[in-house]
């Protein structure tokens, strides 16, 4: 009898213990009430599954609150066409470009020393590659979880379409060093300018 109710502890320890290290299911909720209250108000729909949107977003929440993880919301927008694919395809390349857009500007601003040596066209060169490289690099770590579309608002018989993403930034790492390493190559940048480069795409969470 002893031995059955020592057991028993054990058991319920260890689900206590694994519940406390899981997402709260108040703040999952909290945040699946809020974004369909904001998709019906918006008039936004579930485009290309079957699941529920319950379903979707709590699984999608779910994944973005995981304890100690660096998972971040990358969103893309596909708007004015008649062809769902299409805007399908447009929202995939917006993430991909939104994000390398706010990550120039991050580097830029942990760079601020390094680039300040270069000319203002030089710089605006720097921005267009580096924004081009780090596209490129990062389609691959986007993980895409859903998409919503809805009537366009101004063209009758034309749809817009929001997807969204996660993005572990850890696992990103090393395609914003690839993607920053080709732009130093391709800009013919003094050698200097390598290590504070390299640097400003080090951290992991840095959008």
């Amino acid at each position: 009898m002893k031995k059955i109710i020592i057991l028993l502890l054990a058991m319920l320890t260890t689900s206590v213990s694994m519940q406390a290290g899981d997402p709260t299911e108040k703040q999952i909720k909290k945040a699946v009430k809020a974004k369909k209250k904001d998709f019906k108000k918006q008039k936004w729909e579930l485009y290309g599954t079957a699941q529920t949107m319950d379903m979707v977003l709590y699984n999608y929440y779910k994944e973005l609150y995981a304890p100690g993880s660096n998972i971040k919301e990358v969103t893309g927008l596909g708007a004015e066409s008649e062809n769902k694919t299409i805007l399908h395809q447009k929202a995939i390349m917006d993430a991909a470009r939104t994000y390398s857009q706010n990550t120039c500007s991050q580097v830029e601003v942990k760079a601020k020393n390094a680039l300040s040596s270069i000319s203002k066209e030089e710089l605006d060169d720097f921005r267009q590659t580096f924004t081009s490289n780090v596209s490129k690099q990062i389609g691959g770590q986007l993980k895409e979880c859903f998409s919503v579309i809805r009537a366009s608002k101004t063209s009758p018989g034309y749809y817009e379409m929001q997807t969204f993403f996660l993005l572990d930034e850890r696992n990103a790492l090393n395609a914003l060093k690839e993607a920053m390493r080709a732009t130093y190559i391709e800009r013919k940048f003094k050698q200097e300018m390598l290590e504070p480069l390299m640097d400003a795409v080090s951290v992991p969470g840095m959008n």
